[in-house]
């Protein structure tokens, strides 16, 4: 055997060797503990610390997107020769089916399903072995714009005067240093909005701070005002002489606008000054009802690029409250799920009036529309779903 031979024969046995642990990895594609801990995790562990999980969820997020770099470009039928190696991939992975109903839902035999199975295992390692590499680290960006970038949202139903409340005991150490006492009018009603609570404290602490800074001592007047599903907050103060206003309220003017919020400035008479914060629930939310956690995170690929949040209900949680309490813009309901059942929880959200004319799109593996539409379902998609029929069905709902 030639030195060539060998080094072919050793390549050949170290790819063997790799596509058993993506084999393994595929089988435990839910069981973060379990890819958390597995070699290929050290591939994405770039802080060097694994207890963070970060390293699972992007090995997850690696594979899933091996997966769908195997779907054809162009619209095949479901069955076609071209198309089963990502569909059967697709239904044993991401949709959970055993190797039986995959085949059956293919139109296989068992024993070629398995080898289609084997096939397509092959195909996610050779696209990972090919970008098997960590990536370059990138230079540190710690600009105000790449940190909200970088920012993830986690939407609820949120209470402003508490978060208020909160912000200003942040800064009252801040306003006592500038001899500002900060006067708040009681709200005229409940102040109730679908936001991150935690990057909406962030916004009033700094919208507070920065007001402090650029004002006089004195008081501070603040008021609310309610309409709808839009709360508007008001900062009346005595400013300071030739105040730089635009560059002053630049960084909290970004950070609110990540939640759709709009900060406006006005100058009035006797050297006041007028600050406005305007909140309000426009963030478009997509509310997922599914057991199927590869599946939500491949929504969350699908929907890259569009201004709306996916959501994934909580599964310790009853699932109709949660609709309630958030108002999603729309809502992707799965109806086979374990120990829930789907069509009497669809019946449940068109019962419920504020959840009654909410869309609600039926994603599922039971490809009965008519079922669906009779029970209120506004939208019907079929899994396994790609891209352009999730999107297609957005679209009819003008959420994109």
């Amino acid at each position: 055997m030639t030195q060539n031979d060998q080094v072919q024969q050793q390549g050949d046995e170290l790819f063997e060797a790799f596509v058993e642990e993506v084999k393994q990895v595929l089988e435990h594609l839910y069981d973060f503990a379990y890819l958390q801990q597995h070699p290929l995790a050290r591939y994405y562990d770039h802080d060097g610390d694994l207890s963070a999980k970060t390293a699972g969820r992007q090995l997850r997020y690696e594979l899933i997107k091996a997966v769908e770099s195997l779907k054809p470009q162009s619209e095949l039928h479901f069955r076609s020769p071209d198309a089963r190696l990502y569909n059967i991939l697709h239904l044993y992975y991401i949709e959970n089916l055993n190797v039986q109903m995959a085949a059956a839902e293919l139109g296989l035999s068992e024993r070629q399903a398995y080898r289609d199975l084997r096939r397509g295992q092959e195909s996610v390692a050779a696209v990972l072995w090919n970008n098997r590499l960590p990536p370059t680290t990138p230079q540190n960006d710690f600009s105000l714009e790449s940190e909200v970038a970088r920012l993830k949202l986690n939407v609820s139903t949120v209470d402003i005067d508490d978060i208020f409340r909160k912000a200003q005991r942040a800064v009252e150490n801040l306003a006592r240093q500038q001899s500002i006492t900060i006067g708040v009018d009681p709200a005229p009603q409940a102040m109730k909005l679908s936001t991150d609570a935690v990057l909406a404290h962030q916004v009033l602490v700094n919208l507070l701070s920065t007001t402090i800074q650029q004002a006089n001592a004195g008081t501070l007047r603040v008021s609310f005002n309610m309409d709808s599903n839009t709360v508007a907050l008001t900062i009346q103060y005595p400013a300071k002489d030739e105040i730089d206003t635009a560059s002053a309220f630049s960084g909290v003017t970004k950070l609110a606008q990540v939640l759709h919020w709009e900060i406006t400035h006005t100058d009035m008479a006797d050297q006041a000054c007028r600050v406005s914060l305007r909140m309000t629930s426009e963030i478009v939310t997509l509310l997922v009802i599914d057991d199927n956690e590869g599946w939500i995170e491949l929504l969350r690929r699908f929907m890259e690029g569009y201004d709306c949040l996916i959501i994934s209900a909580s599964a310790d949680q009853d699932f109709v409250q949660q609709a309630v309490e958030l108002r999603p813009t729309l809502i992707i309901l799965d109806v086979m799920m374990p120990e829930r059942d789907g069509w009497e929880l669809l019946q449940r959200l068109r019962m419920q009036p504020i959840t009654a004319r909410i869309p609600i799109i039926v994603c599922t593996v039971i490809d009965d529309a008519q079922l669906a539409y009779s029970l209120g379902a506004s939208g019907f998609v079929s899994k396994p779903a790609n891209r352009e029929k999730i999107l297609q069905a957005l679209e009819e709902f003008n959420i994109i």
